[in-house]
């Protein structure tokens, strides 16, 4: 399948991993691919490269980083997900991190758990056009183009994002189809 072959089905990967910037990628954007390759059998995992301390959520909170951090992991509990690894990157400039630090962190999630295969969010738009969701993709590809692993990227069709833009005031980003 070519780089920008769309996928109908999932791949029958056995163990994967997610790679994604914030706690809540995992849920908000890839929790029914998640649940599809559990139920599938697949031991997924999660790294997640940074602690979502620049959330504007919950933004009375103390600790918002520790809050969204288990938030993750609680989440990944209920989707089945077999690990959830949360490093502390700086949210919100995560392109601004060395690639080839993130690419380590990447390959190191990736000796330590054995995957088929790495799942990700779009790497050019990031969905949401934010740029974190980028770098994060772009690190996980580059990963995995060193271990010779397959990518699945998370798209949307222009007018699946476009519905979502107006009905909730959204910014997703979509492609044609």
């Amino acid at each position: 399948m070519s780089a920008d072959a769309v996928a109908t089905s999932l791949p029958p990967w056995k163990r994967v991993l997610v790679v994604v910037a914030h706690p809540d990628d995992e849920s908000f954007a890839l929790g029914a691919l998640l649940e599809r390759f559990i139920s599938d059998g697949a031991d997924v995992s999660v790294l997640c490269l940074t602690r979502g301390e620049a959330s504007t959520l919950g933004g009375g909170t103390l600790d918002l980083a520790a809050t969204r951090e288990a938030e993750l992991v609680a989440a990944g509990a209920v989707l089945g997900v077999t690990s959830s690894r949360v490093l502390a990157h700086p949210d919100g400039a995560l392109a601004e991190v060395d690639r080839e630090r993130l690419v380590g962190d990447v390959l190191a999630e990736v000796e330590r758990q054995g995957p088929d295969g790495i799942l990700v969010f779009d790497p050019v738009s990031g969905v949401t056009g934010h740029e974190d969701h980028a770098a994060a993709s772009l690190a996980a590809i580059d990963a995995a183009g060193r271990r010779s692993l397959p990518v699945l990227g998370w798209a949307l069709p222009a007018v699946v994002a476009e519905g979502l833009n107006v009905e909730f005031g959204a910014a997703f980003a979509g492609y044609a189809a």
